[in-house]
C-alpha cells in the first residue's frame, strides 16, 4: 500500500469518525429534548391531576348543592298542594 493510499485511507477514517461524532451529538440532542419533553409532560399530567380532583370535588358539592335544593322545592311543593287542598275544603 502506498502513502498516498494510506492517506486516502485516513482521510475517509476521519470522515467517518466526524460523521459518527455529529449522529451522536444529534441522538443525545434529541435525547436531551426528549427527557424535557418527558419532564413537561409529566407535568402537565400532575396539574390535570389536581385539575380532576378540584373538579371532582366541586362536582360534588354541587350535587349535594342540588339534592338540598330539590328537597327544600319538594317541601315547597307539599305545602303548596297542602294549601290548595285545605282552600278547597274551605269552599265546598
Amino acid at each position: 500500500m502506498t502513502n498516498e493510499e494510506i492517506e486516502t485511507r485516513f482521510v475517509q477514517l476521519a470522515e467517518a469518525v466526524t460523521k459518527v461524532a455529529n449522529t451522536v451529538a444529534q441522538v443525545t440532542d434529541a435525547q436531551l429534548a426528549l427527557q424535557t419533553l418527558s419532564g413537561r409532560l409529566a407535568e402537565v399530567v400532575l396539574e390535570l391531576r389536581q385539575e380532576v380532583r378540584e373538579l371532582r370535588q366541586e362536582l360534588r358539592e354541587l350535587r349535594q348543592r342540588q339534592a338540598e335544593s330539590d328537597q327544600r322545592f319538594e317541601v315547597l311543593l307539599q305545602e303548596i298542594r297542602f294549601l290548595i287542598r285545605r282552600q278547597g275544603e274551605g269552599q265546598a
